[in-house]
């Protein structure tokens, strides 16, 4: 339990950094290999859950900052690509492609689409890459 209140604790304070230089920030993660951290729930569901609650932007003293996390997960056997926005916009969980079994689908994703897709919109901002 200790690993996830430091977990917390650097994610929101980087948050707050960001928010504080008023530098619009991206976050871009692979929910499987963050999976894999010590005290970091296994269940997608949870993982999402937890991460909305310590990344929320109404965590935030400033809430007129833009922040965006975008959560990539490998889809698993049966799952075809899909993204899911949070109603604020500002996080979306995308699950790629499972059905061809690739190894990194979610990395490959993050590189491939995501990444370029973003630099394209927040081109003045940080994009910050956890994988």
């Amino acid at each position: 339990i200790n690993e996830i209140i430091k977990m917390q604790f650097r994610l929101l304070l980087l948050v707050r950094v960001a928010f504080c230089l008023k530098t619009p920030i991206t976050w871009l993660i692979d929910g499987n290999n963050l999976k894999c951290s010590r005290g970091v729930p296994t269940c997608r569901e949870a993982l999402i859950r937890d991460l909305k609650l310590i990344a929320s932007p109404k965590n935030i003293e400033i809430e007129d900052r833009l922040s965006n996390v975008v959560l990539v997960f490998d889809g698993g056997r049966h799952e075809n690509f899909r993204s899911v926005i949070c109603p604020d916009k500002w996080f979306e969980c995308i699950i790629a492609d499972g059905t061809r079994q690739q190894k990194d689908r979610a990395d490959d994703l993050i590189v491939d689409r995501v990444l370029p897709k973003i630099q394209e919109e927040f081109y003045d901002g940080e994009i910050h890459v956890v994988t």
